[in-house]
C-alpha cells in the first residue's frame, strides 16, 4: 500500500463525537488549564492571548451547559409522558364510554 494512501485514509478518520456530559468535563479542564496559564503568564501579550482564549472557551461551556440542562428537561418531560400514556391506555375496570341511556 502507498504512503500516501494510507495517510489520506488515516486523515478521514474522526475522533468519536462526545456527548455533551462528556465534553463539559473536556472544557472544565481546559478552562482550569487555560486560568492557570493566564494567573502564570509574565508577558502582557501571553496574558492577552490566554485570557481571549479563556474567553471563548467559557462561551462555548455556558452554551453546552445550556444544551444540557435543556436534554435533562426535555428526558423528564418524556417521562412525563410515557407515564401519563400508560396510565391513560390501562382498563379502569368500570365502563369506557358513555352510558348508553339517553334522557327522554
Amino acid at each position: 500500500m502507498k504512503a500516501a494512501s494510507l495517510a489520506r485514509r488515516t486523515r478521514k478518520r474522526r475522533p468519536k463525537a462526545l456527548d455533551l456530559r462528556a465534553l463539559s468535563r473536556v472544557l472544565t479542564t481546559a478552562l482550569t488549564a487555560l486560568e492557570d496559564d493566564l494567573l502564570a503568564a509574565t508577558d502582557p501579550e501571553e496574558k492577552r492571548r490566554a485570557a481571549s482564549v479563556l474567553a471563548q472557551v467559557a462561551g462555548v461551556y455556558t452554551k453546552v451547559i445550556s444544551e444540557t440542562d435543556w436534554q435533562d428537561e426535555l428526558a423528564k418531560v418524556k417521562e412525563e409522558l410515557r407515564d401519563a400514556t400508560t396510565r391513560l391506555s390501562r382498563p379502569t375496570g368500570t365502563s369506557q364510554g358513555p352510558s348508553s341511556t339517553r334522557p327522554n
